[in-house]
C-alpha cells in the first residue's frame, strides 16, 4: 500500500473517532495510533476493526470495518451474519464501513435498504473523503440536529403540518448529513454564511 493510501487511513480514522466522540461514543482506547501503526495493521486481517460503546447503561455500539476491497451489498449481508448478533443487540448497533472505493449510487441505496427494511443503520465512507471533518470545514453549512421532542413546536413555528413540507437532505446522500449520522425522519437546523444578513437560518429534513 502506497503512502498516500497510509496516510488517508491515518487522517480518515482520527476523523472518524471525532465524528464517533461527538455522537457519544467512547474513543479513548482507539485515540493512540500513529501511520506507522496503520501500515502494521494492514498486515493483519480485521486488526483496523472495532466496535466504540457510549457511555451510561442504555448502551449503542458502532462497529467499524475497514475494507481495503470491494464492498457491496452481499459483502455486508455477510459482514453482518457473521457477527451473529441477537435482535437486541442489532437494535442497538450501527455499522461503518470504511471504503478505499469512491461512494457509489449501489452504496446509497445499500443503506437506504437497511434503514428501511431492518432499521439498521449503516454508513458507507470513503477514506479519501474523510481526511478532514466536513462539520468543522468553513466553507461548509454547520447542522445541528433538532431533538425530537421539539419537532412538533418547531413544525407549528415554521406554519408546517409535517416534516414533508420541509426542504430535503437525501439520506446517507448528503456527505455531512452522513457524518453527522442523520436518519430519516431526522430534522437539522442549517446555518450558513450570507453576505447579506450574516448568517442565515434553515430547517432541513433526512428524507429517503
Amino acid at each position: 500500500m502506497s503512502f498516500e493510501q497510509i496516510d488517508a487511513l491515518y487522517r480518515s480514522r482520527k476523523t472518524l473517532l471525532a465524528l464517533l466522540a461527538k455522537a457519544n461514543y467512547n474513543v479513548t482506547p482507539f485515540e493512540r495510533f500513529s501511520p506507522r501503526e496503520i501500515e502494521m495493521m494492514l498486515h493483519a486481517k480485521g486488526a483496523l476493526d472495532f466496535v466504540a460503546e457510549t457511555e451510561g447503561e442504555e448502551k449503542r455500539y458502532a462497529r467499524v470495518v475497514y475494507a481495503t476491497q470491494r464492498f457491496n451489498k452481499p459483502k455486508m449481508d455477510e459482514f453482518v451474519n457473521s457477527l451473529e448478533l441477537s435482535d437486541e443487540e442489532l437494535a442497538t448497533s450501527e455499522f461503518i464501513v470504511m471504503l478505499t472505493d469512491p461512494i457509489v449510487e449501489a452504496h446509497h441505496a445499500s443503506a437506504l435498504h437497511y434503514w428501511l427494511s431492518r432499521h439498521l443503520k449503516v454508513r458507507y465512507f470513503n477514506i479519501y473523503q474523510l481526511t478532514y471533518n466536513p462539520l468543522e470545514s468553513e466553507y461548509n453549512a454547520r447542522y445541528e440536529i433538532v431533538p425530537s421532542d421539539k419537532h412538533a413546536d418547531l413544525l407549528k413555528s415554521l406554519y408546517c403540518q409535517s416534516k414533508s413540507q420541509l426542504p430535503k437532505i437525501v439520506y446517507h446522500l448528503d456527505h455531512s448529513g452522513r457524518c453527522l449520522g442523520l436518519v430519516v425522519g431526522d430534522i437539522v437546523k442549517v446555518y450558513r454564511n450570507s453576505a447579506n444578513v450574516g448568517e442565515a437560518i434553515s430547517y432541513r429534513v433526512c428524507a429517503p
